[in-house]
């Protein structure tokens, strides 16, 4: 059977056309390619609940040590500290007897390890009637250091005061001394008649010493 075209065809046909290109382009329009897209409440209801945390991983490995950097420069020197307390000490003897022709040792002082400051002083009588020359001398066990003084005592008076010529002897010295030691006084006499009396040794421990010319 052959068809012929009339006006209720071709519109028919329009119709059915327009509305198949419209649905077309309706679709496109709502199609959904993000989550932005939708309502915060819809994307809840979509989603399902949270599940459990994972199991912790295991420990990454350790990485190795570095290599050690140089030493760095040495820093400048700090400031000098305060100065310590001084040690002193001390020795006497009264009477310590008999100086003769001999040098002989008639006190001594033990002191540590240090730098010290020495003194002495000592006083013979001379109970002779002639003038005697008397020399005594501070020194120590280690070292070269001393100091030494001569004095003449004049004879025993032989008066009604038979008073007995009296000479004082003074000394100082000083030394480092790097090991325990003693500061010692030695005197001898060139007639072996005179006694020592009052002998006192001082010795004090410093932190340093400086010798120089006065």
């Amino acid at each position: 059977m052959r068809r012929h075209l009339n006006y209720a065809n071709v519109v028919a046909t329009l119709a059915l056309v327009f509305a198949m290109s419209g649905g077309a382009l309706a679709a496109k329009h709502y199609l959904i390619n993000s989550t932005k897209q939708l309502s915060p409440k819809v994307l809840k209801q979509l989603r399902g609940a949270s599940g459990t945390a994972g199991g912790k991983g295991a420990p990454g490995l350790a990485g190795t040590t570095g290599v050690s950097g140089a030493a760095g420069k040495e820093g400048p020197q700090g400031k000098e500290g305060p100065q310590g307390l001084s040690s002193g000490f001390q020795a006497f003897n009264d009477f310590p007897g008999l100086i003769g022709t001999t040098e002989r040792t008639i006190g001594t002082l033990a002191v540590p390890a240090g730098s010290y400051l020495a003194s002495a002083k000592v006083r013979v009588e001379n109970t002779s009637a002639e003038r005697v020359e008397t020399e005594c001398k501070l020194t120590n066990d280690e070292t070269a250091d001393l100091d030494k003084s001569i004095v003449t005592s004049e004879p025993l008076d032989t008066g009604p005061t038979h008073f007995a010529g009296d000479a004082a002897i003074s000394l100082e010295a000083s030394a480092k001394m790097t090991a325990p030691g003693h500061w010692l006084v030695k005197c001898v006499d060139d007639k072996e008649v005179l006694n020592s009396a009052d002998l006192k040794i001082h010795a004090v421990s410093v932190g340093s010493l400086s010798n120089t010319h006065a």
